[in-house]
C-alpha cells in the first residue's frame, strides 16, 4: 500500500507491526519527502493494524 502524510516528522520511519510488536525498518528507495508531506510506497498490510512512527519514538525492553 501506499501511505501519505501532508504534515509529517519522519527522520528514521519504522514499520510497527502491532499484532506482534515487531519493528522493521523502511527502505530509503520505499519512502520520500518534498517539505512536509511524506509518502510511504510498497508498505506491507494484512488483516491487523500496523503503525509508521519514527524509530526515535518506539521504546524497546
Amino acid at each position: 500500500m501506499t501511505f501519505e502524510f501532508p504534515a509529517g516528522c519522519f527522520k528514521n520511519p519504522v514499520l510497527v507491526d502491532l499484532r506482534n510488536g515487531k519493528v522493521f525498518d523502511i527502505s530509503k528507495k520505499d519512502w520520500s519527502v518534498n517539505g512536509t508531506s511524506y509518502k510511504f510506497e510498497n508498505i506491507p498490510v494484512y488483516d491487523s493494524p500496523v503503525l509508521i512512527a519514527d524509530r526515535t519514538l518506539i521504546k524497546f525492553k
